[in-house]
């Protein structure tokens, strides 16, 4: 497989990443402003019902997140089947490929990480305040 071949059949999966990083932008944001309001409400059951679409919020932010990561992955294979059979010229290329891919996964390992640590700053503050039982 050529470079040229290559690119040609990474392109949808390149696409996709794109796609669903707008998707993610969007989501984000929503989760923001969720978890903003839930902070200065003062109704305990408007906190119940934010508080579950927050957590649904993180579970469809998550998909989005694997989904990522599974295309990331995707692409690398694809890589490597051009390594194998690729000319050392493209070494260079490879690299740096790579390693874009895989500080993408970084990122979205962390934001994952950032995401499940402040549903769980919110979900204390919800106990502490008897909103949600222990």
């Amino acid at each position: 497989m050529s470079l040229s071949q290559f690119i040609q059949v990474t392109i949808t999966p390149c696409l996709l990443v794109s796609a669903i990083g707008l998707l993610l932008l969007s989501m984000t944001n929503r989760y923001t402003h969720l978890t903003n309001s839930i902070r200065l409400m003062k109704c305990k059951n408007l906190k119940i019902v934010m508080y579950k679409r927050i957590r649904t919020l993180k579970f469809a932010i998550l998909s989005a997140l694997l989904s990522v990561l599974c295309l990331c992955v995707l692409m690398i294979f694809f890589f490597q089947v051009l390594v194998s059979k690729g000319s050392e010229e493209n070494v260079v290329i490879i690299i740096l490929f790579t390693s874009s891919l895989l500080f993408l996964l970084l990122s979205l390992s962390l934001f994952t990480f950032d995401m499940f640590v402040s549903l769980n700053s919110i979900h204390k503050k919800l106990t502490a305040e008897g909103v949600l039982p222990v």
